[in-house]
């Protein structure tokens, strides 16, 4: 069984990195930003998921995610927010959080954020089309924003276990 531990790294004032990551294999995490919005909202925006290629299909992913989604709750963050280019992330997130706390946006020409009636599978599908049409494109981004909500108190979210600080580099 592996282990999965978390960290919070402070690179500068009030800008506070997470990361979950498999305690006995380097180079399988998931980080992101805890952000203190304007409107005093704290918000976790996750950065990267990567799982070693011969560590895949082992639930590693899933746990990873529910991990830092519960270190983040325990940095007071309501959301948990980013741009999602894997099918088999959307798939974890509803395994995760349910369809219901879980909302897509995009971004206007004015950069203001809006909101897309999709469910998962109808993301997921968007995820597909998007891939399959730029397959054959030399710049390729094909990814869909999520915002999850994370104040829903039937979330079943494991209890963080951090990384000692005598550890910390």
């Amino acid at each position: 069984m592996h282990e999965i531990l978390c960290r919070e790294l402070k690179y500068e004032e009030g800008n506070n990195e997470l990361q979950a990551y498999l305690k006995d294999s380097p180079g399988s995490d998931f980080s992101g930003e805890l952000v203190d919005n304007s409107d005093g909202i704290k918000s976790f925006t996750y950065l990267s998921l990567h799982v070693k290629p011969e560590m895949r299909r082992q639930g590693i992913a899933s746990k990873l995610v529910s991990n830092l989604a519960a270190a983040a709750i325990h940095y007071r963050a309501n959301s948990f927010e980013g741009s999602v280019s894997s099918e088999h992330t959307l798939k974890i997130f509803d395994k995760l959080f349910g369809e219901n706390n879980i909302e897509y946006y995009d971004y206007d020409n004015e950069n203001n954020r809006v909101y897309l009636p999709m469910t998962n599978s109808q993301a997921i599908s968007s995820l597909e089309r998007a891939a399959n049409f730029e397959s054959n494109q030399e710049w390729r981004d094909h990814n869909i924003e999520v915002d999850v909500n994370l104040s829903d108190p039937k979330l079943s979210l494991p209890t963080p276990v951090f990384e000692d600080h005598t550890n910390r580099k």
